[in-house]
């Protein structure tokens, strides 16, 4: 706390009202939404705090981003942003994440999500919160493996494989 409090940026954004419920019913299916970004204010500053632990990595931006991306942040705060232009009119003027390491010296990271990127958050929101009316409406909760398809290998993983198959002359 002492090295968050420390960083003037990090104080800055987080200086709104903190855990605040925003709730709303969704227009198309009825659904109550609650979204608790950690800190907002009225001027439209959302942002939320993780404390990451960078797994023998170092703690920069292209391990927030990574995070951001893969723990679906962007999504999280899409989901506010929605809420927040729901409730007040207006989307907000910024979002981001506030990012802090776990381990000595505690190092913060902060990371803006863009308009663009929130939006995309807000759309697979959309998609989730359509398709979990259509499971409440049916009674149907589809698991994970109930629709068989062909493995995926990533591009770079594939790409990677295929260019150490040509080296050895076995491609």
């Amino acid at each position: 706390g002492v090295a968050l409090a420390k960083d003037s940026a990090a104080a800055s954004v987080m200086a709104g009202h903190a855990e605040i419920t925003m709730a709303w019913q969704d227009d198309i299916t009825g659904i109550w939404c609650l979204a608790r970004p950690d800190t907002f204010d009225f001027s439209g500053v959302i942002t939320d705090y993780k404390k990451m632990n960078a797994g023998g990595h170092p703690f920069n931006t292209f391990l927030v981003d990574r995070r951001i991306e893969g723990n679906g942040y962007d999504m999280q705060l899409g989901f506010a942003s929605t809420g927040f232009e729901i409730l007040t009119g207006h989307w907000p003027s910024a979002a981001g994440i506030i990012a802090q390491e776990d381990e000595p010296p505690f190092s913060v990271i902060l990371r803006g999500i863009d308009e663009e990127d929130l939006r995309i958050g807000a759309f697979r929101n959309r998609r989730a919160l359509n398709r979990f009316a259509e499971c409440l409406a049916s009674g149907h909760w589809p698991g994970p493996g109930e629709h068989v398809a062909m493995f995926q290998r990533s591009k770079g993983g594939r790409e990677r494989l295929l260019e150490e198959m040509n080296t050895e002359g076995v491609a």
